[in-house]
């Protein structure tokens, strides 16, 4: 066992107690900075509490109009579908007059009102310029979903399946515009076949109407598109909530 050198110098007890300390207080220090950052860093819980409201909203017009004529009829509980007549564009342009006012005043974004065309009919020239003017005297957008004039016909053992699920596309479109603007779409319905939207949903052309716009903006969707293939179910806003 080696022995220590007679003349060997010794540190003093206090400056080892001291070298010690700071050692301590800087490891301290350390974990003190870093669980501040990974605080800072972590995403912020709402505490179980509801998202905060978009300054945006997309409107199920036709689910719209149905509600309001249901209401106006003095239900108490207005179905978003009646076994009435047919909606018609004056049903259509009337929901959108009732309803922007108030809609504007909670959304202070975008507020998009979503239609879409007859089955039986394709939207003539008429009818988008009455969209048009609604857009202009509410200051909103319309969004006009319309079928090609000669939509790919429904082939196979499921023809039948591909045809009603189909006339989804202005559900399809909301759909779009909602996690685009990451908001809600303001409807009753709920969405139950979603899942088989894209599957089934022929490819569609959109017009965009808008105020401050004179020509339609026009896009084409192919809902088979890889940039669909993750697009999440909307988050349903009801009537009563807002109206």
């Amino acid at each position: 066992m080696p022995l220590r050198p007679p003349n060997a110098p010794t540190a003093p007890s206090g400056v080892l107690r001291l070298a010690a300390l700071v050692v301590l207080v800087c490891v301290l220090l350390a974990a003190l900075l870093l669980a501040a950052l990974f605080a800072r860093l972590a995403p912020k819980s709402g505490g179980g509490g509801s998202p905060p409201q978009s300054p945006h909203v997309v409107v199920d017009t036709l689910n719209l109009a149905h509600w309001l004529r249901g209401r106006g009829a003095g239900k108490k509980s207005a179905p978003a579908k009646t076994k009435s007549k047919p909606l018609e564009l004056a049903d259509i342009t009337g929901a959108i007059d009732q309803t922007a006012a108030p809609l504007r005043a909670q959304f202070p974004g975008k507020v998009m009102y979503v239609v879409k065309d007859r089955e039986s009919q394709i939207n003539t020239p008429e009818i988008r310029a009455a969209y048009k003017a609604a857009a202009d005297r509410n200051q909103v957008w319309i969004y006009d979903v319309e079928q090609y004039p000669e939509p790919p016909q429904p082939q196979g053992p499921r023809a039948a399946e591909y045809e009603h699920a189909a006339r989804a596309r202005d559900d399809l479109y909301m759909a779009i515009l909602a996690h685009k603007h990451r908001c809600a779409v303001l409807t009753e319905d709920r969405f139950r076949d979603f899942s088989t939207f894209r599957a089934h949903v022929a490819p569609f052309r959109v017009f965009g109407h808008t105020y401050w716009r004179d020509m339609p903006e026009e896009e084409f969707i192919r809902p088979t598109a890889y940039v669909y293939s993750r697009l999440p179910k909307p988050r349903a806003l009801r009537y009563a909530a807002v109206l």
